[in-house]
């Protein structure tokens, strides 16, 4: 006589660091509490022994229960409240919390540049850091690449959550990762081989030829490695991490700095070794997000199933993410022009000042960035879920928060022209002394309307954050190519070398004058203060295609699941409203032609669009069985409950073969008018439980344990289960069916 097998393997199981077998072990302590004295049969002994060891065993398993559900819930509650304070915490709050890391993390990406430029100029001369002037408008562009990717699947993912779609948002975490490799390798290492014909063309010549050449080598051929941190990063930062983003780009600005000087002067490898400090710190970075993604716990996390890119999803992101496209390439044409002017008016040391000087503002100019990269998740989500009382308030912070940024940064170059710009270069030489002095003129020129910048960046940003591209997109353009592109070309034939750093001054004016403007208008007659009058588009101007599906099912656990799983524009009605509806008899072999027989000839009798579904579970050890007998296996009159203990006995005679492999099986098909339309198929992988453990969910929930986890699908939260469960996988490829089909 001896315990029964699951008892044994668990008090094994737990019991084994402490170097005895159960049995041995337990007997002991119980000898010595007194609670087993020596019976005078052996069969005695043996009952006392067994309710004992038993008794432990449920009290283990008792604690490790509670123990575990704890920390689910926990985990639960955290992650729920990443989202909940996002709608009920007070917005000047949150966008503390969420710039903060943000302006911290944009500074420190700021300060790649700068560092790199600071002992590139120090210790490689005034050419070195004029090559790397001629060189900024090409990382521009590819920051321009990236930032097509990461903002616009950050604001995505912002807007989706917001919606409480999650499937889509996973999958957007999947876009973010596939389209990250595939813009660093076509910005990045494929142009590699032309690298002097690229060069050629930015304006490197001579002297500036060789270090440009070998800086920019290094950061093209590892530029899928800054992709993908960058746009990762935004990513982790919108789905309510922004502190986590916050240490990514400080870990990878310390390593920077710790390995900059020793490759540029300690191994003397100049250019090439500070194009290599960036990219070994960006690839630390990197590591960092890519732990965060892969830990189950985060709101956003790695999976099957999300890699396979939709040209919905993709559209979308690339709609969103336009604006700083355009913003970071318009940028990349400026900076050319401004190196031709100053290239005809003062020489390369003109182009080397400009470098400088572009190079310290744009500090600040992060810094507002960082700004609006916090109001992005607020006034995204709070739009998602029609809070847009909350959504003007965080603007208008945001605002003057940004506003006293750009004055801070205007009156600190304004006061100290030149120490500031010396940080850079030392007077060794005719050369560094003529850089430094067109640099600390051209400071004080540049910076005259610069406070007015901070409020424009941050209005354009705004409009990209709550899905309006184009009018995004129209700001920045403006700004770029209608007001600083004809200054340049004016301003200097009456100003001289003077007009060139005015024309940034007047466009900044002007911008800023254009961009109060349009958001006058905006709330006057779009954005109206009363917020149920207020269009919830959040990517057009029209109104989202809403759809209402008819479910061929009285299952009322199903149609509560299928709707919680569905976004908001989606209406699910049951057969429980149509009592004219038939009985359709499942008589199909597999899990598509049953849901093929329902949809089919439900909507033979109904208008409209037709759901039905058959789904069950198949466990390798049984054949496949329950399989299309899922709802039955029992018998006709069996229950949920009868079911699942039908498949634990036959699970408990077989040999043993744990983990019993198995998997949900959810077969959709979308009918009208009697024909099929489309079908679609999920699955969630996993293994039985032979304890059956959780009280959520319906069917053999109690038993099934998903690939990747611990917990029973009972155990889970509704919205952890509805992101992975096998109807959610099919739930998506409908959806995306829909949005093709309604256009």
């Amino acid at each position: 006589m001896g315990f029964e097998p699951t008892n044994v393997g668990f008090a094994n199981r737990c019991l084994r660091p402490l170097g005895y077998p159960a049995d041995a072990w337990l007997r002991a302590q119980f000898s010595k509490a007194g609670l087993i004295r020596q019976a005078e049969n052996e069969q005695e002994d043996t009952k006392r022994w067994i309710f004992c060891v038993r008794a432990a065993c449920l009290g283990v398993n008792c604690g490790l229960t509670l123990w575990y559900g704890g920390c689910r819930m926990g985990a639960d509650m955290a992650k729920n409240a990443k989202l909940i304070e996002l709608e009920t915490r007070s917005v000047w709050s949150l966008l503390v919390s969420y710039s903060l890391p943000a302006i911290v993390g944009m500074a420190a990406m700021s300060a790649f540049n700068i560092v790199d430029a600071i002992f590139v100029g120090q210790w490689c001369g005034a050419y070195a850091i004029t090559a790397m002037a001629l060189v900024f408008p090409l990382m521009n562009l590819q920051a321009a690449v990236g930032s097509l990717v990461g903002l616009g699947c950050a604001a995505t993912a912002s807007i989706t959550l917001g919606q409480g779609d999650y499937h889509r948002a996973f999958r957007v975490l999947g876009h973010c990762v596939m389209l990250s490799l595939i813009t660093g390798l076509l910005a990045g290492v494929l142009p590699a081989p032309w690298m002097d014909e690229i060069l050629h063309i930015f304006g490197a010549e001579g002297e500036t030829l060789e270090p440009a050449h070998d800086f920019m080598l290094v950061m093209m051929l590892g530029f899928p490695v800054t992709c993908s941190f960058m746009n990762m990063n935004h990513l982790m930062r919108a789905s309510g991490y922004p502190v986590k983003a916050m240490v990514s780009l400080l870990i990878s600005m310390l390593v920077n700095v710790a390995t900059a000087p020793l490759f540029i002067y300690v191994m003397g490898w100049g250019m090439i070794g500070a194009g290599l400090a960036t990219i070994v710190a960006q690839a630390v970075g990197l590591s960092w997000v890519l732990i965060h993604f892969c830990k189950p716990r985060s709101v956003l996390h790695f999976r099957r199933h999300i890699y396979k890119l939709n040209g919905v999803i993709v559209r979308r992101i690339c709609t969103v993410g336009l604006p700083p496209f355009m913003l970071n390439f318009c940028a990349c044409v400026i900076v050319v022009v401004f190196n031709r002017q100053f290239m005809a008016y003062d020489g390369q040391m003109g182009v080397g000042a400009y470098g400088i000087v572009n190079r310290l503002l744009f500090f600040f100019v992060m810094v507002v960035l960082g700004i609006t990269q916090g109001l992005q998740p607020i006034a995204g989500y709070n739009l998602g879920v029609g809070n847009y009382a909350r959504v003007r308030r965080v603007l208008f912070y945001a605002m003057a928060a940004g506003t006293c940024v750009t004055s801070f940064g205007t009156l600190l170059v304004e006061l100290f022209p030149r120490e500031i710009v010396s940080i850079f270069i030392e007077e060794t030489d005719a050369n560094a002394a003529q850089l430094l002095e067109i640099a600390a003129h051209g400071v004080c020129l540049m910076a005259i309307c610069f406070p007015l910048v901070g409020a424009q960046i941050v209005i354009g940003n705004f409009f990209q954050s709550i899905g309006r591209p184009v009018m995004s997109i129209s700001l920045n353009l403006t700004r770029q190519l209608f007001f600083l592109l004809p200054c340049l070309g004016i301003l200097p034939l009456w100003l001289g070398e003077s007009g060139i750093w005015l024309s940034q001054a007047t466009a900044d004016g002007l911008a800023a004058i254009l961009c109060f403007v349009v958001l006058y208008l905006f709330f006057k007659r779009s954005f109206h203060r009363q917020d149920s009058t207020l269009n919830h588009s959040t990517h057009t101007t029209q109104p989202m295609q809403t759809y209402t599906l008819i479910l061929a099912s009285r299952n009322a656990h199903k149609a509560q699941e299928i709707a919680a799983m569905l976004p908001s524009r989606f209406t699910v009605k049951t057969l429980a409203d149509f009592p004219e509806a038939p009985e359709v008899e499942e008589t199909g072999k597999t899990f598509a032609a049953n849901a093929a027989l329902k949809a089919e000839g439900i909507s033979a009798v109904l208008p409209g669009l037709v759901l039905a579904d058959d789904s069950g579970l198949c466990v390798d050890a049984l054949c496949g069985s329950p399989g299309v007998l899922s709802a039955r296996y029992a018998g006709e009159h069996g229950n949920d409950a009868a079911n699942n203990r039908k498949l634990l006995a036959e699970l408990r005679a077989m040999p043993a073969m744990a983990p019993y492999s198995a998997r949900f099986v959810c077969a959709m098909s979308l009918a009208q008018d009697g024909k099929q339309m489309a079908a679609f198929e999920g699955k969630a992988e996993g293994h039985i439980s032979l304890q059956p453990r959780g009280a959520a969910g319906f069917g053999y929930d109690p038993i099934f344990v998903p690939e990747g986890l611990h917990a029973t699908f009972a155990e889970l939260s509704p919205a952890e289960k509805n992101a992975i469960s096998h109807r959610a996988c099919a739930l998506v490829q409908l959806v995306e069916y829909l949005e093709s089909y309604g256009k």
